[in-house]
């Protein structure tokens, strides 16, 4: 039997997260063999709180919405050219709608930690460290990797790259992906909030 460092409930063994309040137990198991702390010694507040991680089909199905959504702001860059002509092509308008889709990615966790896609799918970007959902500070340290996007050529190609590793890190399990290592963030299942 061990115990779990958030709520100091008995647990199985075996068991990955928290009966009684969903912590990892991995996680604290790994501070208290670093440290040598006991567990239920570690104070409150000075814990990271920890949520199972949402469900990676919702997490992708999220990211999909949100990307998708950016590259909407790309269709009037692409076609005012095309219907206007020279007219526009170089002007202020075409600088100004390139900055779109990287300012949709770079800020869209920061109402309330829910991005349009993450809202409909019921998750939200929780910051670990403040006890709260992220705001516009940990949307922008959370995603500046897909800011790139902002840079033609090289930018657009390191944002793949970004890209592809969220989602090869989502598919393959991990709590937490590349920009929740800049940020102390995680995304959970909204209903997590809701039993606080």
């Amino acid at each position: 039997m061990s115990t779990c460092t958030q709520c100091l409930a008995e647990q199985d063994s075996q068991a990955s997260f928290c009966s009684k309040c969903g912590a990892q137990l991995h996680e604290a198991l790994e501070s208290i063999v670093v440290t040598g702390t006991p567990p239920g010694s570690i104070p409150r507040e000075t814990q990271l709180e920890t949520y199972p991680a949402a469900p990676r089909v919702r997490r992708l199905f999220a990211a999909a919405i949100d990307i998708a959504i950016g590259s909407l702001f790309l269709i009037p860059l692409i076609s005012l050219p095309i219907w206007m002509g020279a007219f526009v092509k170089g002007s202020f308008l075409t600088k100004i709608l390139r900055f779109l889709p990287a300012l949709y990615l770079l800020f869209r966790d920061s109402i309330g930690g829910r991005s349009i896609g993450k809202a409909l799918m019921g998750l939200v970007t929780y910051d670990r460290s403040l006890r709260r959902p992220a705001n516009v500070i940990d949307s922008v340290v959370r995603n500046w990797p897909l800011a790139f996007t902002l840079i033609p050529w090289i930018g657009w190609i390191l944002s793949c790259v970004f890209t592809a590793i969220i989602a090869i890190q989502i598919l393959i399990g991990r709590p937490r992906r590349l920009g929740d290592g800049f940020a102390t963030t995680q995304v959970i299942d909204e209903k997590w909030l809701r039993a606080d």
